[in-house]
């Protein structure tokens, strides 16, 4: 159950969705947004940043579905979150 996933959750996370990502239905944003309700109910920190008109590999340069103001965004996210909780020295 997504309950009992998100309990092992240790470390700070980070989702980047596409609202659209419909490959091989294995990231789905249900599921995403079920994980962020499990992860916050267990005390988890849990981010769920969603792109609404994304598909899977919108942050891939190479994908045919790259978006580049959703990759920008993602990676600003994305390095935000490792100075917050991974400073390097």
């Amino acid at each position: 159950s997504m309950r009992s996933f998100a309990a092992q959750f240790k470390v700070p996370i980070l989702v980047l969705a596409g609202e659209q990502d419909r490959l091989h239905n294995c990231c789905l944003i249900e599921f995403m947004r079920d994980m962020e309700v499990a992860a916050k109910e267990a005390g988890a920190q849990f981010e769920l940043a969603v792109y609404p008109n994304a598909k899977h590999g919108f942050a891939v340069a190479t994908s045919p579905t790259y978006r580049a103001d959703d990759a920008a965004d993602a990676w600003q996210r994305t390095k935000k979150i490792l100075k917050q909780y991974q400073p390097l020295p």
